[in-house]
């Protein structure tokens, strides 16, 4: 059995050191602008277990860029381990047709480098429901999740949809096996170690969260703690 953090941010490296120090042995890291996006790569090659992931959060698409597209590609193009993310849509915040301009772009990017996304949703998952419908064969992970029971028995439905929980709410209608336990560090839980503890108060199995996330990774790329049958995809 290991632990892990199905979705944090860059953090000083003593913190990540301390972690996995305290037991957690995996982490899945995202960027949320370009501006982090070679923070992200840079943790990973001093951490041993970070995963990183690139991508560009609804909430800072006006700092980007013209050629912000090139350079992801050119990074994805470099490291056959990225995933892609934060992205997603929020209903919170402005510009929302242009957040889906570039949520569509990056999914483009994701089907044509066969990587996973990180997705952030809030307040408009029918915008959201609305353009993963055109890729249904991505691997997605809907981080904090929030939807309703309804949209979550609609993204179930994708083969390759996991959800990363810190409430016990959505565990009432997500299925088990594909459920993930995130700190989203340091805006959430400060500190991605308190996953362990947060798992065992929402009263999750971690074989179970183990073998989601195994399933989850290995759906993308190598995972050396993967089962043999996982490792198809």
């Amino acid at each position: 059995m290991f632990y892990f953090d199905a979705h944090c941010h860059i953090l000083p490296l003593k913190q990540m050191e301390r972690s996995v120090t305290g037991g957690v042995s995996y982490f899945i890291c995202n960027a949320t602008k370009p501006d982090d996006w070679q923070s992200v790569i840079d943790l990973a090659q001093q951490v041993e277990g970070v995963y990183p992931c690139i991508g560009v959060h609804p909430w800072f698409i006006d700092e980007l860029s013209g050629d912000w597209m090139i350079q992801m590609q050119l990074l994805l193009e470099k490291y056959p381990s990225l995933m892609i993310g934060e992205i997603g849509l929020d209903g919170t915040r402005p510009h929302l047709t242009k957040q889906a301009e570039i949520f569509e772009t990056c999914l483009k990017l994701a089907r044509q480098y066969k990587r996973a996304v990180h997705i952030h949703g809030y307040k408009a998952w029918v915008n959201i429901l609305n353009i993963l419908v055109c890729f249904p064969d991505i691997s997605c992970l809907f981080h904090r999740f929030s939807g309703s029971e309804v949209q979550a028995r609609y993204l179930s439905k994708m083969v390759n949809a996991y959800f990363s929980v810190m409430t016990s709410k959505p565990l009432r209608y997500l299925p088990a096996d594909r459920v993930l336990i995130e700190s989203d560090s340091p805006d959430g839980l400060h500190k991605p170690i308190r996953v362990i503890e947060l798992a065992e108060r929402l009263g999750l199995n971690w074989e179970q969260l183990d073998y989601n996330f195994c399933s989850f990774i290995g759906r993308t790329m190598p995972f050396k703690g993967l089962p043999p049958q996982m490792n198809k995809g």
